[in-house]
């Protein structure tokens, strides 16, 4: 196997364990099991678990962020392209394995300490809310840029809650409740 492929096997391998199972959950000798590779071949690419758990997240966050860029690219101009992102979550939703939202997953189990992967996790947020405003700025006219900001963000609150409940739940209406409350944002 090649060396990129190899990697990309532990990751596979880690983000479905780690998803499923959560980051303290899993172990070492799991990810090993599942992807086949050796012990050494592994500490080839990573030296530690949470250098997989960062890989995991990147991972995980390229492939969330290219999947609701294409959903969202495909909606008409205007509101309707905000919302798309709603729409899509509620795809997402009805994946076999949902299981909330794997950034915060592991955030909630690293201890406070952990900058490196809290500050992925931030990073990673902070880029969905700086994509919900590139989708104000391109689709919805304000007054200042500003309104766009916050507008970002009180859409992120709605995408966030209604993920972390729809988990919570197992149930789909938080995600229809949020994209309900978010076109009241646009009135």
């Amino acid at each position: 196997m090649e060396t990129n492929c190899v990697r990309q096997t532990i990751i596979n391998s880690a983000s479905t364990l780690f998803y499923k199972n959560g980051y303290n959950n899993t172990q070492i000798s799991e990810i090993l099991e599942t992807s086949g590779v050796s012990k050494s071949t592994l500490y080839d690419h990573f030296n530690t678990k949470e250098e997989i758990c960062i890989a995991h997240l990147q991972h995980r966050n390229d492939e969330f962020s290219k999947q609701v860029m294409a959903y969202t690219s495909q909606a008409p101009q205007g509101k309707d392209r905000i919302m798309a992102v709603f729409h899509y979550l509620e795809l997402f939703y009805k994946m076999e394995d949902f299981n909330g939202c794997w950034s915060i997953k592991v955030f909630s189990e690293v201890p406070m300490a952990n900058e490196l992967i809290k500050s992925e996790v931030i990073s990673q947020k902070n880029g969905f809310i700086d994509y919900i405003e590139m989708l104000l700025i391109e689709n919805i006219k304000v007054d200042n840029l500003e309104d766009h900001k916050i507008l970002a963000q009180k859409i992120y609150m709605l995408l966030e809650g209604a993920v972390a409940q729809s988990n919570l739940h197992k149930k789909e209406w938080p995600i229809t409740l949020a994209k309900e409350m978010c076109y009241t944002l646009f009135d």
